[in-house]
């Protein structure tokens, strides 16, 4: 048989007709294959276009967006999370962040825990997702159960906020970071976020507990020193909490008081 120089290498090409055989050019010439093995073919090559169709799925999923980027970027921030403060945070249906989150998930870029039973799970960013955003802030090796209500209240209190005025913010993880590359003792009192409004840096603090009288007084002291400083905002866990930093800020005129709500 001459050669089809036609077709490359390795290449078959079906041709399926109402003749009973099947005829199959290759660059080594042109074959027949007869009636009974076209229908083994047939029935194999369906049966490979379904793996094909679902690897071709699976490769689509895998493959990241910007949107995906930016929720890991924004979760790492925060440190973790839980899928409702995902969805408020880029303004999408619940379903929406869940298929988005579950995504992340499987392909190893976040990780989803469940801390305790009967509340909803949380999500923080995974190693994998960490190398692929590039992102400077370290890898959450653990939850902290210890601090685990004020975290997710602090980033209630700073979504609530950077929204209602359309502002940038600043997590205390994020903090935290830059004072290690300036080399600031870490003893001094860190804000848990900081808003940038209009020129003004905003330190903001939750207090979900009452603070003895020694240490707020030397909070107050830093900030008082502190000239980056322009207020600080105190949201207040109860109204016990609230009457006594309503004490300070009637001696401290960068001090502003208010209620979650």
């Amino acid at each position: 048989m001459g050669k089809t120089s036609n077709y490359p290498r390795h290449c078959l090409i079906f041709t399926f007709s109402t003749v009973p055989d099947l005829t199959l050019a290759t660059s080594s010439g042109v074959l027949r294959v007869r009636s009974g093995t076209v229908e083994k073919i047939k029935t194999k090559l369906a049966g490979m276009s379904g793996e094909i169709e679902m690897e071709i799925k699976k490769i689509k999923n895998s493959q990241l967006t910007k949107k995906d980027r930016d929720v890991m970027k924004w979760v790492n921030k925060m440190g973790f999370v839980t899928i409702e403060l995902i969805a408020c945070q880029f303004d999408v249906a619940l379903s929406t962040a869940y298929g988005r989150v579950k995504k992340l998930v499987d392909h190893h870029y976040l990780q989803h825990h469940k801390i305790y039973y009967g509340l909803p799970g949380i999500y923080c960013v995974a190693k994998r997702g960490i190398e692929w955003i590039g992102n400077h802030l370290p890898l959450i090796k653990s939850i902290p159960t210890g601090s685990y209500d004020h975290d997710l209240q602090v980033t209630k209190v700073m979504l609530m906020l950077s929204k209602k005025y359309n502002c940038e913010f600043i997590s205390e993880r994020e903090l935290r970071c830059l004072r290690a590359q300036d080399g600031i003792g870490q003893r001094k009192h860190i804000p848990d976020g900081e808003l940038l409004l209009n020129d003004k840096r905003i330190a903001v603090e939750v207090e979900l507990s009452t603070k003895g009288n020694r240490r707020l007084q030397k909070i107050m002291n830093e900030y008082m020193k502190n000239f980056d400083i322009h207020e600080v905002w105190y949201f207040c866990g109860n109204n016990e909490i609230k009457r006594k930093m309503m004490k300070y800020q009637a001696s401290h005129s960068f001090l502003k008081v208010f209620d979650f709500g």
